[in-house]
């Protein structure tokens, strides 16, 4: 079900359509195996819409002669070039900090480093 929504555009209860994430994907997908579409379909979600007609034709040119890791590693680099800093950090996950802070040796006057 998961598949024919990302091939096909529909639309919401509301009547206002919903695109297709792969829609050429969905033209293709009767010479394509099930887990190329899954890859193509999965690398298109991560993209803007905007960058995913582009991608959606590298991914069918390259489908066309290569296995599907080979095309899931396409889209991992068109992931990483689109955005290559990853995702945004979770706002309510908390980094630890380490603090290093220095104090003189009783017997040398040399710091010595300890953690806090």
């Amino acid at each position: 079900m998961k598949r024919a929504r990302a091939l096909n555009s529909g639309r919401n209860l509301d009547g206002s359509p919903v695109p297709a994430v792969a829609a050429a994907t969905g033209r293709a997908a009767a010479s394509l195996s099930a887990p190329m579409i899954d890859v193509i379909v999965d690398t298109l979600r991560q993209i803007p819409a905007e960058h995913r007609e582009d991608a959606e034709q590298h991914h069918l040119a390259l489908a066309e002669d290569a296995g599907h890791k080979q095309v899931a590693a396409l889209g991992a680099r068109i992931v990483a070039h689109l955005d290559p800093d990853g995702p945004a950090p979770d706002p309510g996950v908390s980094v630890p900090r380490k603090r290093v802070t220095g104090m003189r040796s009783p017997t040398r006057s040399t710091w010595a480093a300890s953690a806090a």
